[in-house]
């Protein structure tokens, strides 16, 4: 396999990784469309030092954590 093979190969793979990009519907606003998958939080001083601690236990970054406990969370699983 030759330099150009390598790259053509690695680009198809990183084509195939990425998730089809979603066309925004008409009459939604473009910050509200960009911004549709951003949470937030202001935590206390305890509980940021407590779900950091959470994180490097089970070695996860903050975004993989929070994806984690929320789709294991009871009452999301039920729709609330």
């Amino acid at each position: 396999m030759d330099d150009q093979d390598f790259h053509d190969r690695m680009l198809a793979e990183y084509k195939n990784q990425r998730a089809e990009r979603v066309p925004r519907p008409k009459g939604v606003d473009f910050e509200f469309w960009r911004n549709r998958g951003h949470i937030g939080a202001k935590l206390s001083p305890s509980e940021y030092a407590a779900f950091y601690g959470y994180c490097k236990k089970h070695d996860l970054s903050i975004n993989r954590a929070i994806k984690f406990l929320l789709s294991t969370h009871p009452f999301l699983k039920n729709n609330g």
